[in-house]
This record gives structure tokens, C-alpha cells and sequence, in this order.
């Protein structure tokens, strides 16, 4: 492994690191457990999980603000350990995860980030247990390796499972089930790092625009500790998920009034303006969604404005829309059928992601933080 580390790009180390010490932090509980820690564990666990995200982010994007920040959070995470663990295991565990900022940021170290994971799988019961679990690690690794080999790039490697084609390890899986059970005893402070953790674990990484806006949370904040730090992150979480569902909404109220507009139609009605192909009569929804998204992107939103467009749009979901002349009204029909003529057909706009914008929007409601 030391040799085949000799001269890669340090996105890439930085990539293969982060994995390897994500196949061994579920051991690290037996610390977040112990009443050795209970005092710091917050700060620790924090300062960890805040360099592990940037280490991917600078791993995805070769900033170079991501790799001072990634160091200066484990950093921090290496200030307050001790040099005595709960058990061997949970200590390799937790220097092999805060110390992937530091060792990749300089080639020289970057085996370390690699070895050190490894330990955490030699304290098997019996000599055989040993050999399976440290072997797994290292075809996993390996896996990696030849990834990259095959040309690919950090963020691809991110979208592997972390055991691939390698039966993860009993003691890994135990390990995690547990980690997991004890964090979310805690909720909703650690919510978010566990979704995190478990979405690289299955391949599948946090939206990176939003992994962008909580790593720009002020250092201020990260100083108020991890309780302070979720009710930031669920708020930036929530509105991520709003901004999703209006965006999809969007797509399919273009996409009917495509269908209206287009050629076939019967008198097709004109498009809201230059700018958009939304059919004017869907002015009624498309008119507050596109408030709502500017509240969602300010600074300071209005609650009762967020409160009021909320209102409207689930009139609309109750009562349906209907074409009237030249403009847009409440139908009393009730059984939410967006009929627009196409083609001599009908096309059913679909109320469901209406619906998950109304609720997306008062999940996000609930969670903005009102100064």
C-alpha cells in the first residue's frame, strides 16, 4: 500500500482514506459511551464529524479552504482525547477517523490513514474470527484501489458502497447497528451525521450543495456546540428539501402546459410570459410557488408570508383548478383532476408533488430559526 500511495493526487488519498476510516468509526461508541468522555463528547464527536465533511468535499473539489478547514477540525478532535481509550479497538478506531485531515494533507503520512482502520478489525475472540474480519477490510480496500486504477475519479469512488462486493465483517455490522441505536437515543442531535455516515456507507452521498452550506456554517456556531449545530443543519436540510419539491413541481407544470401549448392542441392558452411555458391558468399555483421560493432564499423569510402562500396552495389542493374564459379559479370539484386538453386527450396533473411541496414547506416552517 505505501508504495502504491507514492505520488498520488491527494484528492484521491484523501478519498481512500475517508473510506477506510468509515469501515471502522462504528467502533468508536465505546468512547461516545464512556463516562470518560461524557464531558467532551459533544465537542469531540462535533469537531470529528465537521473534518470528516470537509475531507470529503475537498476531496471531491481540490479547494484548498476545504483542506485547511478539514485539518483544523481534527485537529481540534485530536485536543481533546486522552491517551487512554475505553479499548484498543475504539482508540485506533477514533484516530484513524480524525486523523485522515491531517495525515493526507501531507503524503508522507497518508499509510497511516490506511493502517490505522485496520487495527480495528484484529481483536476478533478466536485467531480465525481475526484473519476474516482484517481480510475484508483489506479486499475492500483493495477494491478501492483498483478503482482508481480504473481511471476513477474521488467523487465516483464515493458513489461505491463501502463493502462492495465484500461481506462486511459481522463485527463492523454489530458495531454499526449500535453506534446508530445509541446516536439516535440522542436525537435530534446527531440525525444528520448518521444519515451522512450512512449514505457513504451505501453509495449514495448527501446532495453535495447541501454538505457545501452546512460546512459554511460560521466557526461561531460550530463553538456553540452540537445541539446548536443541528437545529442549524435541519433547518439548511429543510430547505433543500423544499427547494426539491418545487423544482419538481415546476418540471411538471411544464410539462402539462408543454402539452397544452403545443401543436395538436385545442386552443391552446398562452404562456404565462417569455420568460416561462406555464399555461396562464396555472397562474394560481405557479404565481405563490415562485414566492415561496424566494422565501426560501432569503436571509430573513417572512413567517407570515411562508404562513399565507402555504394557505393558498393547499386551497388549491383542495379545491382543483379549472379553466374559466381568460383567467384561473377555484373549481368546487374536489377530486384534484388538473384536466388540460392535449391532442384531442386529457393530461391529469398529478396532485402529489403539490402535496409535497405543502408538506416540505411546513416541515421547513417549523424548523427556520426565527431571530
Amino acid at each position: 500500500m505505501n508504495d502504491w500511495l507514492v505520488g498520488r493526487d491527494k484528492p484521491v488519498i484523501a478519498a481512500l482514506a475517508l473510506r477506510a476510516a468509515l469501515r471502522s468509526l462504528p467502533f468508536v461508541i465505546d468512547i461516545f459511551q464512556s463516562t470518560q468522555y461524557q464531558d467532551r463528547k459533544g465537542r469531540l464527536f462535533l469537531s470529528a464529524f465537521r473534518s470528516s465533511l470537509k475531507i470529503a468535499l475537498a476531496a471531491k473539489t481540490n479547494d484548498d479552504e476545504y483542506w485547511r478547514a478539514a485539518e483544523s477540525s481534527g485537529r481540534k478532535a485530536d485536543h481533546e482525547t486522552d491517551p487512554s481509550y475505553p479499548t484498543a479497538r475504539s482508540g485506533n478506531a477514533l484516530y484513524g477517523w480524525i486523523s485522515v485531515a491531517f495525515h493526507t494533507t501531507y503524503d508522507n503520512h497518508a499509510e497511516n490513514s490506511i493502517y490505522v482502520p485496520a487495527a480495528t478489525f484484529r481483536e476478533e475472540t478466536t485467531h480465525s474470527e481475526q484473519h476474516e474480519a482484517e481480510r475484508a477490510y483489506w479486499l475492500a480496500v483493495s477494491e478501492d484501489a483498483s478503482a482508481i486504477e480504473g481511471l476513477l475519479s474521488p467523487s465516483e469512488l464515493f458513489e461505491r458502497k463501502l463493502w462492495l462486493t465484500i461481506e462486511q465483517p459481522a463485527i463492523a455490522s454489530d458495531a454499526w447497528d449500535t453506534f446508530v441505536s445509541v446516536l439516535e437515543n440522542e436525537a435530534p442531535t446527531w440525525r444528520f451525521w448518521i444519515e451522512w455516515v450512512q449514505s457513504f456507507r451505501s453509495g449514495y452521498p448527501v446532495d453535495w450543495d447541501l454538505q457545501r452550506e452546512v460546512a459554511a456554517i460560521p466557526d461561531e456556531d460550530w463553538e456553540s456546540g452540537p445541539e446548536h449545530i443541528a437545529r442549524i443543519v435541519a433547518e439548511i436540510s429543510a430547505r433543500h428539501a423544499l427547494h426539491d419539491r418545487i423544482r419538481e413541481l415546476e418540471n411538471e407544470l411544464a410539462r402539462s402546459s408543454t402539452s397544452r401549448l403545443g401543436i395538436g392542441g385545442n386552443n391552446p392558452p398562452e404562456p404565462l410570459s417569455r420568460e416561462t411555458t406555464v399555461a396562464r391558468e396555472l397562474l394560481i399555483v405557479w404565481e405563490p410557488l415562485q414566492q415561496l421560493k424566494q422565501e426560501a432564499r432569503t436571509n430573513k423569510p417572512s413567517r407570515g408570508k411562508i404562513e399565507r402562500l402555504i394557505g393558498i396552495l393547499g386551497s388549491v389542493l383542495q379545491n382543483g383548478i379549472s379553466w374559466c374564459g381568460t383567467k384561473a379559479d377555484l373549481a368546487v370539484d374536489t377530486t384534484i383532476k388538473w384536466a388540460i386538453p392535449a391532442g384531442g386527450g386529457y393530461f391529469a396533473l398529478n396532485p402529489s408533488k403539490l402535496e409535497a411541496v405543502i408538506e416540505a414547506a411546513k416541515k421547513w416552517l417549523a424548523e427556520v430559526i426565527w431571530f
